[in-house]
Parts: structure tokens; C-alpha cells; sequence
């Protein structure tokens, strides 16, 4: 089982660009490399969850315009990944799951950028 670092969690903490810190986090989990059952490793996940927040990056732009967009797209992304498991779509679902990821890590770097804004009016609300 792989637990995260305290460096890894200030990475993650840290986010004020989009792509960077995932990129640095990445970067960082690539040397304790876990292989799984189909012989794929972490490392290859992780590239394939950074090559589509790029690929999506370049269509639709590095980051939500709000929580309720983040919301919409996260929920169309896992609507299709559900779909592809009823159907036993073994590879499609595992494409979808790499889109859910990666619109994911879009999301928590868009609402860190939006906590970090917010931080100077104090209105973050828990």
C-alpha cells in the first residue's frame, strides 16, 4: 500500500497553477513505481491521467470556471464510466476512469486556485 508523503501532501496543498504541481506529484510517485495485476504500474496510470488533463487542457482550458462546472463535467465523465461497466466494457471503462481522474485533478486545482483567492477575503466556510 503506497501512503503519500508529507512533501507529496504540500505539493498537493500547493496548488496555484494547473498543470505543475500535478506534474511535480507525478514526478515524485515515479520513483516508488507499484506494479499491478495486468503488469501496468502506477508510473503509466499516472502518465495517462497527465496526458489526458493536457489533451483536455488544450480543448476545453486549464481550469473550471466554477464548482458547479467542475461538478457537471466530473458527473458526465463518471455517467460514462458507469455505462462502460454495465456494457463490460473492460478497455472503454478503463479510458473513462482515466478521464475521471484527470478532470478530477483538474477540479481540485481549480478550487485550490479559488480557495487561494478567496483566502485574502477570508470566506473560505467549512
Amino acid at each position: 500500500m503506497y501512503a503519500i508523503t508529507e512533501e507529496e501532501l504540500e505539493l498537493l496543498e500547493d496548488f496555484t497553477t494547473c498543470h505543475a504541481p500535478c506534474i511535480r506529484v507525478c514526478e515524485q510517485i515515479r520513483s516508488r513505481v507499484m506494479p499491478n495485476s495486468d503488469g501496468s504500474t502506477i508510473d503509466n496510470i499516472l502518465e495517462q491521467v497527465k496526458a489526458e488533463l493536457l489533451r483536455a487542457s488544450q480543448l476545453h482550458g486549464s481550469l473550471f470556471r466554477s464548482a458547479h462546472e467542475g461538478y457537471a463535467v466530473l458527473k458526465e465523465e463518471v455517467d460514462e464510466l458507469w455505462e462502460d461497466i454495465k456494457k463490460n466494457y473492460t478497455a472503454a471503462s478503463v479510458s473513462e476512469a482515466v478521464q475521471v481522474a484527470a478532470m478530477a485533478v483538474k477540479y481540485i486545482a481549480s478550487m485550490n486556485i479559488k480557495l487561494d483567492q478567496q483566502s485574502g477575503k477570508n470566506e473560505i466556510k467549512h
